[in-house]
C-alpha cells in the first residue's frame, strides 16, 4: 500500500509542481508582497486542493460525467474567473516596500483552487490510479495533495520574492505582472480547450 501511495504522491507532485493558475498567483504575490503575504492565499489553495480531492472521491466524478452540461458551466466558470484575476494581476503596478498581506487571501486561494480544471484533473488522475478504496487511503492520498499543493506553492512564492528588489526598478513591476497575467489567461485558455478534448 505504501508503494501506491508513493506513486500517486509522486504524481500528484510533479502535477503540482509545473507553472499553473494557482502557482502563476504565487509567485505574482510572492513579487508584490512576499512570501509572508502571500500564504493567506496558499492556505486558500491547500484547502482548495484537500477539497477537489474529497469531492472527487465522494462521487463528483461521476456526477460530471453524468451532467456535461453541469461540467460545461464549471469549465465556463473557472476559465472566466482565472481571467478575471489575471485583470487584477495586471493592474497591479505599485510594489510593497516590506512584506504585507495583500488583498487577495484564503477565500481567493480556495477559490482560483476549485474554479481550476487542472486541479480536477490532477484529483479525477488520482483517483482513477488507486487500487484502493478505504477511508483510510482516501484520507492519505488527500493528505498527499494538499501538502503538494503547500509545498509548491510556497516555493514559487519564494523564487517570487527573490525578484522583489529585481522588478523594483524602473517598469520592471508593470512588464512582470503583465506578462504573468497574460500567461494565466494562457493557462486558464489551455486548460479549457484540454478539457473539452
Amino acid at each position: 500500500m505504501l508503494a501506491d501511495w508513493l506513486a500517486v504522491f509522486a504524481f500528484l507532485a510533479a502535477g503540482t509542481i509545473t507553472p499553473g493558475a494557482n502557482t502563476a498567483v504565487s509567485t505574482v504575490l510572492g513579487v508584490n508582497y512576499g512570501v509572508r503575504g502571500a500564504l493567506p492565499f496558499i492556505v486558500g489553495v491547500t484547502l482548495g486542493f484537500a477539497a477537489a480531492y474529497a469531492v472527487t472521491a465522494a462521487g463528483l466524478a461521476a456526477v460530471l460525467n453524468a451532467q456535461p452540461a453541469l461540467r460545461m458551466a464549471l469549465l465556463a466558470a473557472g476559465t472566466a474567473y482565472m481571467i478575471w484575476l489575471a485583470w487584477k494581476i495586471a493592474n497591479t503596478r505599485v510594489l510593497v516596500q516590506k512584506e504585507a498581506h495583500a488583498n487577495i487571501g484564503v477565500g481567493t486561494g480556495l477559490l482560483n483552487c476549485l474554479l481550476n480544471a487542472k486541479i480536477w484533473m490532477l484529483a479525477l488522475t488520482a483517483l482513477a490510479q488507486t487500487p484502493h478504496t478505504s477511508l483510510a487511503w482516501h484520507g492519505a492520498v488527500l493528505a498527499g495533495f494538499a501538502f503538494n499543493g503547500l509545498i509548491t506553492n510556497l516555493v514559487w512564492a519564494w523564487i517570487g520574492a527573490q525578484l522583489r528588489e529585481w522588478l523594483a526598478t524602473g517598469e520592471r513591476l508593470v512588464i512582470f505582472n503583465r506578462a504573468m497575467a497574460l500567461s494565466l489567461i494562457a493557462v486558464a485558455l489551455w486548460l479549457a480547450w484540454k478539457s473539452l478534448g
